[in-house]
């Protein structure tokens, strides 16, 4: 996927959007490879599920994407969408480490993070 397709893009919802982020800086940044990923703690889950999930390591607002190198949390937001409570503190305990968590809010925000703040590091 190219810049272009990827930024003119109509998401629909954060997931599109997810998806659509994953592709691009996967073909567009291969030297990521490996160190970008997402961990799955979203969606309903019943009381035991959450409860097992919870005692093997999910932590909630976890963002989206995860770098390794350079350690930093990327959040994906819908143009409408809003942090979650747990969101904002984790970003706050994540920032007090020494660890950047970036909140996106469309495709353009994306593409600005990888060639500014993210470019050779």
């Amino acid at each position: 996927m190219t810049k272009e397709q990827y930024i003119s893009k109509n998401y629909m919802n954060e997931d599109q959007f997810q998806a659509a982020t994953f592709m691009y800086l996967n073909n567009n940044y291969p030297e990521l490879r490996g160190l970008l990923f997402h961990v799955p703690n979203e969606g309903a889950k019943s009381k035991f599920e959450g409860a097992k999930l919870k005692s093997m390591g999910v932590v909630a607002g976890v963002p989206d994407l995860i770098l390794v190198s350079p350690m930093c949390g990327i959040e994906l937001k819908m143009p409408n969408g809003r942090l979650s409570p747990s969101q904002n503190e984790l970003h706050k305990t994540w920032l007090s480490a020494g660890v950047p968590c970036y909140v996106c809010w469309n495709a353009i925000e994306v593409v600005e993070l990888f060639q500014t703040k993210l470019k050779n590091k």
